[in-house]
């Protein structure tokens, strides 16, 4: 079987945005097998997507703080055996900067790469094979399926999907249909405090229930055109309650954060 192996170490966000690709190759290429290098504090996300074979993790982070370390390069070393384990179809870096390109140097196969116009780091460009020309400003979702799109040779189409692999025995999955409400960070040190999300989910969970109710009023005593100018002003209405929300969330916010959740 031939595979594709993806280069995106990380962010949290960004693999979860670049998984989007998994579906493409496997509607368009049934054939090709996904495997994912990823940093090792992400490697269990890409391993929940159904349409992905092996997770390669790297240490890149923990390395570069013990690159004396004997310890450091028996993991490289160990890394090395795992991403040059097979050849690849094709290998597709999408982390656009110097890291994730010296990352898919060390694979074997023909390394495809953001064209220098589109990419963060052009000097990354220099360590690829093959370059694409893809928009540098669409959003990072439509670029990994196009970049992957280009280089095993099918056209995207249809919006994006993901296949998760949701575990049958955890615990905190409740029997009953539910909603979960995801921190937006990967770092501890940046979970917004209970009180807060308690706070935000409790004043939005009420908006939309007037709103829901108002709705159902509107759309039962006026005419057709009414009820659709009354959705229209639910948008500037909507926009003014989140942007009502800034002072609670400042003050739940932690201090010492140099870059706030977004």
């Amino acid at each position: 079987m031939s595979a594709l192996l993806v280069v995106r170490p990380s962010s949290l966000g960004d693999i979860v945005h670049a998984l989007a690709l998994c579906a493409d190759v496997e509607r368009a290429r049934p054939g090709v097998a996904v495997d994912w290098v990823a940093e090792e504090g992400f490697a269990e996300l890409p391993g929940l997507h159904a349409g992905v074979r092996r997770v390669i993790p790297v240490a890149l982070r923990r390395w570069r703080a013990a690159l004396l370390s004997a310890a450091t390069w028996r993991e490289f070393r160990r890394f090395r055996h795992d991403v040059r384990r097979e050849p690849y179809t094709g290998v597709l870096d999408l982390q656009e900067q110097m890291k994730g390109a010296v990352l898919a140097r060390i694979a074997r196969g023909p390394r495809h790469g953001l064209h220098r116009a589109s990419i963060r780091e052009p000097v990354a460009t220099l360590l690829h094979d093959v370059h694409h020309r893809v928009p540098r400003d669409i959003h990072f979702i439509s670029k990994a399926r196009a970049l992957a799109a280009a280089t095993l040779g099918y056209e995207v189409s249809g919006p994006p999907r993901w296949r998760w692999r949701v575990p049958a025995t955890a615990d905190a999955l409740p029997e009953r249909p539910y909603v979960v409400a995801l921190t937006a960070t990967s770092r501890a040190a940046k979970l917004w405090p209970d009180e807060g999300w308690r706070a935000l989910t409790i004043r939005w969970g009420i908006f939309f229930l007037c709103v829901a109710l108002a709705n159902e009023v509107v759309w039962r005593m006026v005419s057709t055109d009414t009820w659709v100018n009354f959705k229209v002003a639910l948008l500037p209405i909507t926009l003014v309650f989140a942007l009502a929300q800034a002072p609670m969330m400042t003050k739940h916010m932690i201090q010492d954060d140099p870059k706030p959740p977004h």
